[in-house]
């Protein structure tokens, strides 16, 4: 709205007083404190906030606006078989050889049969612990109750988010011997087997075939093994910085079946890394 200038007149009412709105104006210092008078202003400060900005009214969004982690971010929490332990300590036994070598059961018709043994071990693990601990006051769930959620929930699901964060970091990182309350990942299991089952690209790119893929995957898959890569774990920005594309990964998983194996998509396989309880946390 346009407003005459109230000093120079031209506001008197039909009886001839003085507008209004030409009274404030002679009441203010200066033409300057008539129009901050009128003003909303940006203060974000309720303590502080006089004049048009105190009658202002919050405008406030209807929903949190979340940059939080989601379900689908946890790739190798969802990825992990998990079974209940009923113990603190959990004890399995693994057969890692059926006996003799490659060839050794040939023999004549009537010759000496050689005699093999299968190989067994006992394992344990001590149980490890992941926990979440969160409070919400009486008043503040009831007071939440007229705002954007309810307390209790947003703690409920944050703390479990929370606990699946680690879990699933503890499945790539963990380390026991560095931090007796964390169990071993991928990373450490990988470390303890070294030799042929890691192998450091000293930050080059893949070539151009992805040979490395495929390399990985028979070594897994190959004698004295017996396993098999079904996932690679990686950051999205991997075929980005190798020039590659969700094609890319599709043609690499092609290659590998029609030699014999059944996916390249990982240098981790169920034999290298090992049993599926091997890294239970």
């Amino acid at each position: 709205m346009f407003l005459n200038d109230p000093v120079a007149g031209g506001m008197l009412g039909a009886g001839g007083e003085l507008d209004p709105i030409r009274q404030l104006a002679q009441s203010c210092r200066s033409r300057e404190d008539f129009y901050k008078a009128l003003q909303a202003g940006y203060g974000t400060d309720h303590a502080s906030l006089t004049g048009g900005a105190a009658l202002r009214k919050e405008s406030l969004e209807a929903s949190i606006l979340t940059t939080i982690q989601h379900f689908k971010h946890f790739v190798a929490w969802k990825k992990i078989p998990q079974s209940k332990a009923t113990a603190t300590v959990d004890e399995f036994t693994r057969e890692t050889d059926v006996g003799g070598v490659p060839g050794s059961s040939a023999t004549a018709e009537l010759g000496d049969i050689p005699e093999a043994t299968a190989e067994f071990s006992r394992h344990y693990l001590a149980m490890k612990y992941l926990m979440d601990r969160r409070s919400v006051s009486a008043v503040a769930e009831v007071q939440s109750a007229n705002g954007l959620a309810s307390a209790i929930a947003k703690q409920t699901d944050a703390g479990t988010r929370k606990l699946i964060t680690d879990a699933n970091y503890l499945i790539y990182y963990g380390n026991a011997t560095v931090n007796a309350l964390e169990f071993d990942g991928f990373v450490t299991a990988m470390e303890a087997l070294g030799g042929d089952h890691v192998k450091d690209m000293a930050g080059q790119t893949l070539s151009a075939n992805a040979r490395e893929f495929v390399d990985s995957a028979q070594l897994v898959w190959g004698q004295g093994n017996w396993g098999e890569a079904t996932d690679y774990f990686c950051s999205p920005v991997f075929f980005v910085r190798n020039g590659g594309s969700r094609q890319r990964a599709a043609s690499i998983y092609r290659e590998t079946k029609h030699t014999g194996r059944k996916t390249s998509r990982s240098t981790v396989g169920k034999r290298s890394l090992s049993p599926k309880r091997g890294i239970r946390g």
